[in-house]
Protein backbone atom coordinates (compact mmCIF):
# COMPACT_ATOMS: atom_id res chain seq x y z
CA UNK A 1 0.00 0.00 0.00
CA UNK A 2 1.72 3.20 -1.03
CA UNK A 3 1.73 6.09 1.73
CA UNK A 4 2.22 9.70 1.34
CA UNK A 5 5.04 11.18 2.88
CA UNK A 6 4.26 13.41 5.76
CA UNK A 7 3.84 17.41 5.04
CA UNK A 8 6.90 19.55 6.68
CA UNK A 9 3.59 20.69 8.74
CA UNK A 10 3.07 16.79 9.94
CA UNK A 11 7.24 16.56 10.19
CA UNK A 12 7.37 19.81 12.34
CA UNK A 13 4.57 18.72 15.01
CA UNK A 14 6.17 15.23 14.92
CA UNK A 15 9.92 16.51 16.18
CA UNK A 16 7.87 18.23 18.74
CA UNK A 17 6.41 15.85 20.07
CA UNK A 18 9.11 13.72 20.49
CA UNK A 19 11.08 16.67 22.17
CA UNK A 20 8.25 16.77 24.55
CA UNK A 21 8.77 13.24 25.04
CA UNK A 22 12.44 13.44 25.43
CA UNK A 23 11.85 16.46 28.16
CA UNK A 24 9.54 14.33 30.27
CA UNK A 25 12.34 11.73 30.29
CA UNK A 26 15.25 13.99 31.78
CA UNK A 27 15.24 14.72 34.80
CA UNK A 28 14.90 18.53 34.41
CA UNK A 29 15.90 19.61 37.80
CA UNK A 30 16.78 18.33 41.11
CA UNK A 31 18.13 19.90 44.36
CA UNK A 32 21.69 18.91 43.39
CA UNK A 33 21.21 21.16 40.23
CA UNK A 34 19.50 24.63 41.93
CA UNK A 35 21.59 24.38 44.94
CA UNK A 36 24.96 24.01 42.93
CA UNK A 37 27.63 26.47 44.47
CA UNK A 38 25.46 26.89 47.56
CA UNK A 39 27.06 27.49 50.96
CA UNK A 40 26.79 24.85 53.89
CA UNK A 41 23.07 24.86 54.79
CA UNK A 42 21.58 26.87 57.35
CA UNK A 43 19.23 25.47 60.41
CA UNK A 44 15.52 26.74 58.69
CA UNK A 45 13.57 25.82 56.14
CA UNK A 46 12.39 29.00 53.54
CA UNK A 47 8.80 29.72 53.97
CA UNK A 48 6.83 30.77 50.99
CA UNK A 49 3.06 31.47 50.24
CA UNK A 50 3.77 31.30 46.29
CA UNK A 51 3.88 28.22 44.51
CA UNK A 52 4.99 27.62 40.56
CA UNK A 53 1.25 26.75 38.87
CA UNK A 54 0.39 25.95 35.50
CA UNK A 55 -2.03 27.77 32.94
CA UNK A 56 -2.35 26.97 29.43
CA UNK A 57 -3.19 29.74 27.45
CA UNK A 58 -6.68 29.19 24.72
CA UNK A 59 -5.22 28.84 20.93
CA UNK A 60 -7.05 29.86 17.56
CA UNK A 61 -4.30 28.26 15.44
CA UNK A 62 -5.48 24.22 14.62
CA UNK A 63 -2.04 23.04 14.50
CA UNK A 64 -0.75 24.84 17.87
CA UNK A 65 -4.00 23.25 19.26
CA UNK A 66 -2.77 19.80 18.62
CA UNK A 67 0.67 20.97 20.50
CA UNK A 68 -1.14 22.11 23.05
CA UNK A 69 -3.20 18.86 23.60
CA UNK A 70 0.27 16.78 23.53
CA UNK A 71 1.78 19.06 25.78
CA UNK A 72 -1.18 18.57 28.32
CA UNK A 73 -0.99 15.09 28.15
CA UNK A 74 2.47 14.50 28.60
CA UNK A 75 1.96 16.61 31.60
CA UNK A 76 5.14 18.31 30.80
CA UNK A 77 4.49 21.98 32.81
CA UNK A 78 2.90 20.31 35.76
CA UNK A 79 6.23 18.12 36.01
CA UNK A 80 8.55 21.04 35.85
CA UNK A 81 5.96 22.49 38.37
CA UNK A 82 6.23 19.59 40.81
CA UNK A 83 10.15 19.89 40.85
CA UNK A 84 10.39 23.18 41.26
CA UNK A 85 8.12 23.62 44.65
CA UNK A 86 9.56 20.65 46.18
CA UNK A 87 13.10 23.35 45.68
CA UNK A 88 12.29 26.74 45.37
CA UNK A 89 9.75 28.53 48.27
CA UNK A 90 8.18 31.60 46.49
CA UNK A 91 6.81 35.04 47.95
CA UNK A 92 3.98 35.04 45.35
CA UNK A 93 2.75 32.82 42.62
CA UNK A 94 4.60 32.06 39.66
CA UNK A 95 2.79 30.61 36.67
CA UNK A 96 4.22 28.52 33.92
CA UNK A 97 2.91 28.78 30.60
CA UNK A 98 2.57 27.74 26.74
CA UNK A 99 0.57 29.63 24.15
CA UNK A 100 -0.46 31.23 21.04
CA UNK A 101 1.98 34.86 21.07
CA UNK A 102 1.66 35.94 17.56
CA UNK A 103 5.58 35.61 17.07
CA UNK A 104 8.50 33.39 18.16
CA UNK A 105 9.13 33.91 21.56
CA UNK A 106 9.41 32.95 25.25
CA UNK A 107 9.46 35.45 27.66
CA UNK A 108 8.62 36.56 31.40
CA UNK A 109 6.02 38.53 32.23
CA UNK A 110 6.81 40.90 35.34
CA UNK A 111 3.10 42.23 35.76
CA UNK A 112 1.56 39.02 35.34
CA UNK A 113 4.12 36.72 36.90
CA UNK A 114 4.37 34.26 34.26
CA UNK A 115 6.72 32.60 32.08
CA UNK A 116 5.30 32.33 28.42
CA UNK A 117 6.91 29.49 25.83
CA UNK A 118 5.45 30.40 22.19
CA UNK A 119 4.20 27.21 20.29
CA UNK A 120 5.44 30.04 17.38
CA UNK A 121 9.19 29.67 18.93
CA UNK A 122 8.85 25.43 19.18
CA UNK A 123 7.80 25.75 15.68
CA UNK A 124 10.90 28.03 14.65
CA UNK A 125 13.06 25.99 16.92
CA UNK A 126 12.01 22.66 15.25
CA UNK A 127 12.84 24.44 11.66
CA UNK A 128 16.16 25.89 12.98
CA UNK A 129 17.12 22.51 14.40
CA UNK A 130 16.48 20.23 11.71
CA UNK A 131 19.84 20.47 9.48
CA UNK A 132 21.47 19.52 12.69
CA UNK A 133 20.25 16.14 13.26
CA UNK A 134 19.85 12.97 10.98
CA UNK A 135 17.13 11.16 12.51
CA UNK A 136 13.75 12.58 14.19
CA UNK A 137 14.94 11.05 17.57
CA UNK A 138 18.27 13.26 17.48
CA UNK A 139 16.39 15.97 16.08
CA UNK A 140 13.65 15.78 19.13
CA UNK A 141 16.96 15.71 21.87
CA UNK A 142 18.64 18.57 20.56
CA UNK A 143 15.59 20.64 20.15
CA UNK A 144 14.66 19.41 23.45
CA UNK A 145 17.93 20.87 25.00
CA UNK A 146 17.43 24.30 23.39
CA UNK A 147 13.58 24.29 25.24
CA UNK A 148 15.21 23.14 28.19
CA UNK A 149 18.13 26.08 28.51
CA UNK A 150 15.28 28.89 27.39
CA UNK A 151 13.23 27.91 29.65
CA UNK A 152 15.60 27.87 33.15
CA UNK A 153 16.73 31.34 31.59
CA UNK A 154 13.00 32.88 31.56
CA UNK A 155 12.89 31.22 35.01
CA UNK A 156 15.69 33.17 35.69
CA UNK A 157 14.28 36.46 35.43
CA UNK A 158 11.04 35.00 36.93
CA UNK A 159 13.65 34.42 40.63
CA UNK A 160 15.46 37.65 40.08
CA UNK A 161 12.21 39.44 39.97
CA UNK A 162 9.86 37.72 42.21
CA UNK A 163 12.88 37.31 44.70
CA UNK A 164 14.72 40.92 44.16
CA UNK A 165 18.08 39.10 43.49
CA UNK A 166 21.18 41.81 42.76
CA UNK A 167 22.37 41.62 39.09
CA UNK A 168 25.19 43.37 38.72
CA UNK A 169 25.73 43.13 35.01
CA UNK A 170 23.28 42.24 32.37
CA UNK A 171 20.51 40.26 33.59
CA UNK A 172 20.10 38.64 29.89
CA UNK A 173 24.02 36.93 30.49
CA UNK A 174 23.03 36.27 34.38
CA UNK A 175 20.28 33.82 33.44
CA UNK A 176 22.32 32.07 30.72
CA UNK A 177 24.64 31.80 33.45
CA UNK A 178 22.02 30.05 36.07
CA UNK A 179 20.20 28.29 33.28
CA UNK A 180 23.45 26.62 32.43
CA UNK A 181 24.18 25.78 35.98
CA UNK A 182 21.20 24.26 36.66
CA UNK A 183 21.54 21.65 33.22
CA UNK A 184 25.12 20.96 33.96
CA UNK A 185 24.68 20.21 37.51
CA UNK A 186 21.81 18.09 36.62
CA UNK A 187 24.22 15.30 34.81
CA UNK A 188 24.96 14.25 31.24
CA UNK A 189 22.03 14.57 30.11
CA UNK A 190 21.78 18.75 31.09
CA UNK A 191 25.36 19.02 29.95
CA UNK A 192 24.51 18.10 26.42
CA UNK A 193 21.04 19.87 26.60
CA UNK A 194 23.54 23.33 26.69
CA UNK A 195 25.17 22.12 24.09
CA UNK A 196 22.48 21.56 21.69
CA UNK A 197 21.02 25.07 23.28
CA UNK A 198 24.08 26.70 21.94
CA UNK A 199 23.24 25.59 18.34
CA UNK A 200 20.55 27.95 17.84
CA UNK A 201 23.15 30.94 18.93
CA UNK A 202 25.25 29.61 16.36
CA UNK A 203 22.69 29.28 13.59
CA UNK A 204 20.86 32.32 14.05
CA UNK A 205 24.40 33.96 14.11
CA UNK A 206 25.43 32.44 10.61
CA UNK A 207 21.86 33.24 8.54
CA UNK A 208 23.06 36.94 8.57
CA UNK A 209 25.63 35.64 6.24
CA UNK A 210 27.93 38.42 5.55
CA UNK A 211 25.90 41.26 6.79
CA UNK A 212 27.26 42.85 9.48
CA UNK A 213 25.60 43.51 12.84
CA UNK A 214 23.35 46.24 13.35
CA UNK A 215 23.10 49.48 15.50
CA UNK A 216 20.27 47.46 16.89
CA UNK A 217 21.44 44.06 17.93
CA UNK A 218 24.92 46.05 19.70
CA UNK A 219 22.16 48.29 21.76
CA UNK A 220 20.23 45.24 22.34
CA UNK A 221 19.83 43.83 26.41
CA UNK A 222 21.04 40.55 25.60
CA UNK A 223 24.76 39.79 24.44
CA UNK A 224 25.37 38.80 20.34
CA UNK A 225 24.19 35.57 19.31
CA UNK A 226 28.39 34.79 18.50
CA UNK A 227 28.65 35.68 22.53
CA UNK A 228 26.14 33.71 23.58
CA UNK A 229 27.44 30.35 21.77
CA UNK A 230 30.68 30.98 23.29
CA UNK A 231 29.60 31.23 26.83
CA UNK A 232 27.95 27.77 26.63
CA UNK A 233 30.48 26.45 25.62
CA UNK A 234 33.01 28.20 27.77
CA UNK A 235 30.53 27.34 30.42
CA UNK A 236 30.27 23.43 30.17
CA UNK A 237 34.13 22.94 29.63
CA UNK A 238 34.74 25.00 32.69
CA UNK A 239 32.68 22.64 34.50
CA UNK A 240 34.71 19.34 33.34
CA UNK A 241 38.02 20.57 31.32
CA UNK A 242 38.80 16.60 30.94
CA UNK A 243 35.52 15.61 29.36
CA UNK A 244 34.45 18.08 27.22
CA UNK A 245 38.71 19.47 26.23
CA UNK A 246 37.63 18.62 22.43
CA UNK A 247 35.93 21.45 22.70
CA UNK A 248 39.30 23.46 23.06
CA UNK A 249 41.64 20.84 21.10
CA UNK A 250 39.16 20.41 17.80
CA UNK A 251 39.09 24.86 17.76
CA UNK A 252 35.16 25.01 18.67
CA UNK A 253 35.92 27.31 21.65
CA UNK A 254 39.63 29.31 21.84
CA UNK A 255 42.14 28.53 23.78
CA UNK A 256 42.35 32.02 25.31
CA UNK A 257 39.02 31.66 26.65
CA UNK A 258 39.15 28.30 27.40
CA UNK A 259 41.76 28.63 29.87
CA UNK A 260 39.57 30.66 32.16
CA UNK A 261 36.42 28.51 31.94
CA UNK A 262 37.16 26.78 35.12
CA UNK A 263 37.38 30.03 37.29
CA UNK A 264 34.57 31.54 35.52
CA UNK A 265 32.19 28.38 35.92
CA UNK A 266 33.40 28.10 39.11
CA UNK A 267 32.42 31.88 40.03
CA UNK A 268 28.97 31.82 38.63
CA UNK A 269 27.99 28.93 40.07
CA UNK A 270 28.80 29.68 43.42
CA UNK A 271 27.61 33.64 42.68
CA UNK A 272 23.67 31.79 41.94
CA UNK A 273 24.54 29.07 44.57
CA UNK A 274 24.88 32.13 47.27
CA UNK A 275 22.03 34.23 45.83
CA UNK A 276 19.31 31.36 45.90
CA UNK A 277 20.39 29.41 49.30
CA UNK A 278 18.06 31.51 51.18
CA UNK A 279 15.12 30.51 49.18
CA UNK A 280 16.21 26.87 48.89
CA UNK A 281 14.11 24.08 50.43
CA UNK A 282 15.73 21.05 52.42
Amino acid sequence: MNRSRPSHRQRLKMHIATAVIVLIGIALIGGSSVSAGRPPAQQRTPQGKGRFKVAYIPVKNKDYKELQQLVTSERLLEEIADDLNKTIALPVDVTLSFGECGEANAFYDPEKQRIIFCYEFLVELAETYAPHAKTDDELGTKLSGAIMHIFFHELGHALTHVLDLPVTGKEEDAVDQLATVILVESGEDGEKAVLDASIQYLSEYKAQGKNPFTRTQFADEHSLDPQRFYNLLCWVYGHNETKYAYLVNKGYLPKERGVRCADEYEKISKSWGRLLEPYLKD
